[in-house]
């Protein structure tokens, strides 16, 4: 059914916000159809592996605005290289290596972000909230002439932005393993090439 169609069915006209929530949902419902079985339905807790609900997953993810606000789905329908939507799907799912991680799983290290040396690190942190990471994203998105909204939207960084990704972190890691820092500048540059590079490949394939 067409959304001129199913607007029909309101008692009242629908707001312009509605309305564009309501196209959304659509548009959404038919890039990706409900495949339905004969199979019964089945409850499972979406943040362990076995489907089954324990305090420590609900603790982690009422903590972590990632995964609790992201529909992972959505990464793979980006057209960037495997390697960039892997990166993003591990971001999102907060299983990339950053210092609380390791913590979690026993590690005895200072948890500071490298970067802005300002805060502990995590994933959200280190690309959503972070001060240099903020600075770099932002200044990269006005030397491509791109509108990338930073605080607490890291959808629109995974979505619009993902170039940032590949040098945010490999910055990161250099900085601890290497003990050798890029200049900020360098590095917008460096989003800025990617960014450009991509587009000329999505050109080329349409």
């Amino acid at each position: 059914m067409a959304y001129q169609d199913i607007s029909l069915l309101f008692r009242q006209a629908l707001s312009q916000q509605a309305s564009q929530q309501l196209s959304g949902l659509l548009n959404d419902i038919q890039s990706d159809p409900i495949t339905l079985t004969t199979r019964p339905d089945n409850a499972a807790w979406r943040w362990e592996a076995t489907g089954e609900f324990t305090v420590r997953s609900a603790y982690f993810a009422s903590k972590n605005t990632l995964t609790t606000h992201y529909d992972t789905r959505r990464i793979w329908k980006l057209k960037v290289p495997p390697r960039m939507r892997v990166f993003a799907w591990l971001m999102v799912l907060n299983k990339i290596l950053t210092v609380d991680n390791l913590m979690r799983r026993g590690w005895s290290m200072v948890n500071r972000c490298v970067l802005c040396k300002n805060s502990s690190e995590s994933v959200l942190h280190l690309f959503e909230q972070c001060q240099v990471s903020v600075q770099v994203y932002t200044q990269a998105a006005q030397a491509v002439h791109m509108v990338i909204p930073i605080t607490g939207a890291i959808r629109e960084i995974i979505e619009n932005n993902y170039n940032a990704q590949f040098v945010i972190w490999p910055e990161r890691c250099t900085r601890i393993f290497r003990d050798i820092s890029k200049q900020k500048e360098q590095l917008v540059h460096e989003i800025v090439t990617e960014y450009q590079l991509q587009e000329r490949t999505q050109d080329r394939e349409e």
